[in-house]
């Protein structure tokens, strides 16, 4: 009988063993697979993170491709006419137009294209104008380009959404004006008698003097032989820049008067103007390069 007693509670005692082995294993096989379905749920948002971004990535650098492309269109056509050491390379396809100036009403008459840059009348014009379709007018909210002017004293590159005036007496002594066809906009180029024998340094601080009476001088620059200044008014804004090669000498200088709301087309194309503005004695010699 004591024998049977012991038996049965050796195999009660190992049944509750096996039993609670069994319920850990099974815990622990439970408590692995929760892991494991948290491990891969957090691997799951890692990489739908990932993916996510990188989809943002991608779709803001499409964007900006875009935007980029948009500008690009907008902006102008990068081919642009050069001017160095007295010779002027033209692009493959450009025109040409001359201008011919009444010198006794000081206003400008004709503008005649013409097939060669050396047919130019250049001892009877007043200038030229060379661009892809001098003659055509651009729209700074669309397309446009640059066209370039040349005369006797300078060549300059400007944006084609600007056209002649030919019943307007030019902005200054000795030069050009032409406007937007809104009349909003207004680019004058040429240069002015130095009637104080000032240099650069002298002739900005005698402008800044005057321009401050009329509006908000900003963005003030003097640097050797130049000078440049913007004056702010009414929502508009005027950018002057001025060359004097030598002590008394003439004063080159080139302007732009443009809302504010264009400033930041204007910052590029205030570059391009400074880059190319090239102060001359006579009209620039042809390149060997160009097909003109």
């Amino acid at each position: 009988m004591r024998r049977l007693v012991s038996l049965l509670l050796s195999i009660g005692i190992l049944s509750g063993a096996f039993i609670g082995c069994s319920t850990n294993n099974q815990k622990e096989v439970s408590d692995n697979e929760n892991s494991s379905n948290i491990s891969s749920k957090e691997k799951n948002n890692k990489e739908e993170v990932k993916n996510d971004n990188k989809d943002k990535k991608e779709s803001k650098d499409s964007e900006n491709d875009t935007k980029a492309k948009k500008e690009e269109k907008s902006s102008e056509n990068k081919e642009v006419v050069t001017v160095k050491d007295g010779v002027i390379t033209i692009p493959k396809g450009f025109k040409i137009a001359e201008i011919t100036f009444d010198y006794n009403r000081k206003n400008i008459v004709e503008l005649n294209e013409i097939e060669n840059y050396s047919d130019l009348d250049k001892e009877n014009i007043y200038g030229a104008i060379i661009g892809k379709n001098p003659l055509e007018v651009g729209n700074i909210d669309k397309d446009w380009s640059y066209n370039t002017f040349i005369m006797k004293g300078f060549s300059i590159n400007y944006p084609n959404f600007f056209e002649i005036q030919k019943d307007e007496v030019p902005n200054l002594e000795f030069g050009i004006t032409l406007r937007s066809k809104d009349k909003k906009m207004e680019f004058s180029v040429g240069s002015y008698m130095n009637n104080m024998g000032n240099d650069a340094k002298e002739e900005f601080e005698n402008l800044i003097e005057t321009f401050k009476k009329e509006g908000k001088v900003i963005n003030k620059n003097q640097d050797g032989n130049t000078f440049s200044f913007i004056v702010e008014k009414d929502g508009f804004m005027e950018y002057h820049y001025g060359y004097i090669s030598i002590k008394g000498d003439d004063v080159n200088t080139f302007i732009y008067k443009y809302p504010v709301k264009y400033k930041d087309v204007f910052n590029k194309i205030i570059e391009e103007s400074k880059k190319s503005f090239v102060p001359t004695k006579q009209f620039p010699k042809l390149s060997n390069n160009t097909n003109k």
